[in-house]
C-alpha cells in the first residue's frame, strides 16, 4: 500500500513539473540596434545606419524615414517548444506633426545576422503594427508575434 501512495505522489509531482517546465517563459536581449536611414534622396532605398540614435525613431516624411531594427540571437531557441511569444515595447515619447491623428508602426520579422545593416531596412515580413500615438508613454505594451515563430517551425528556421 505504501509504494503505491509513492508512486502516485511521484505522478503528481512529475506532473507538476511538466506543467511548471511549460509555463516556463525566456527573456531575450537585443544583440544589436540601431537605425536605418532613407534620405537624400527619398527613394525607399537605405542611406546608412546608425547604432548612436534610439532605437524607437518612426519618421516618415516627404524628407526621409528612419526604421528602428532591433535584432536578438534566438539561435539555441527549439521552435517547436514555443506555444506564445510576445514582444514587448516601450515608448518614451514621441514628436508629432499637428493634425496627426495616428502613428502606424508595423513590426516586421526577418532572419538576423546580429549586426544592423542596410538591407535590414526592408527585410522580412510583416507579424504585427500598433498605433504608437495611442501607446502611453512608459507603459509596456504587448505584441504578439507568435505567428512569426509558427511560420519559422514550418520552415525549420529560427534565427
Amino acid at each position: 500500500m505504501r509504494l503505491s501512495c509513492d508512486r502516485a505522489r511521484q505522478s503528481e509531482v512529475r506532473q507538476a513539473n511538466r506543467k511548471r517546465e511549460k509555463k516556463r517563459s525566456h527573456e531575450f536581449l537585443p544583440v544589436a540596434d540601431g537605425m536605418i536611414f532613407d534620405h537624400s534622396p527619398f527613394d525607399g532605398v537605405p542611406d546608412g545606419v546608425s547604432e548612436e540614435f534610439l532605437n524607437t525613431l518612426f519618421l516618415n516624411v516627404p524628407l526621409g524615414e528612419a526604421r528602428a531594427a532591433i535584432e536578438f540571437d534566438l539561435s539555441n531557441v527549439n521552435p517547436h517548444r514555443i506555444e506564445s511569444a510576445v514582444l514587448t515595447i516601450v515608448s518614451h515619447g514621441e514628436g508629432t506633426l499637428p493634425d496627426t491623428l495616428t502613428i502606424p508602426v508595423q513590426v516586421f520579422g526577418y532572419d538576423a545576422d546580429d549586426s544592423i545593416q542596410n538591407d535590414d531596412f526592408n527585410a522580412g515580413s510583416l507579424v504585427t503594427t500598433f498605433d504608437a500615438l495611442a501607446t502611453p508613454d512608459n507603459v509596456p505594451i504587448s505584441l504578439d508575434v507568435t505567428s512569426f515563430f509558427e511560420t519559422h517551425r514550418q520552415l525549420n528556421i529560427l534565427s
